[in-house]
């Protein structure tokens, strides 16, 4: 919408419509921050992977998990430190 407006009201309009319209405004800008606080969190969990684990975790997210790739993951688990963080 125009400007960033999220709803429009007629007039005359009730006070109970205006109330309604921004405590939707209110709820949909939460589930907007919501989500942007998620997508960031996965970000900075992302950031701390190591090379290997970013190109083992885009293999999986592509769908490319095949009997090899796995054995090349076990293979890759023995060497690497800390813990395996199932996905």
């Amino acid at each position: 919408m125009k400007a960033g407006a999220i709803d429009f009201l007629t007039k005359p309009f009730r006070d109970q419509d205006i109330l309604d319209a921004m405590i939707r405004a209110i709820e949909r800008d939460q589930k907007r921050r919501d989500s942007e606080k998620a997508v960031s969190e996965l970000r900075m969990l992302f950031d701390s992977l190591t090379s290997r684990e970013r190109e083992v975790m885009t293999q999986v997210a592509a769908g490319l998990m095949n009997k090899a790739d796995r054995g090349q993951i076990r293979h890759h688990r023995d060497y690497c430190e800390g813990p395996i963080v199932a996905i």
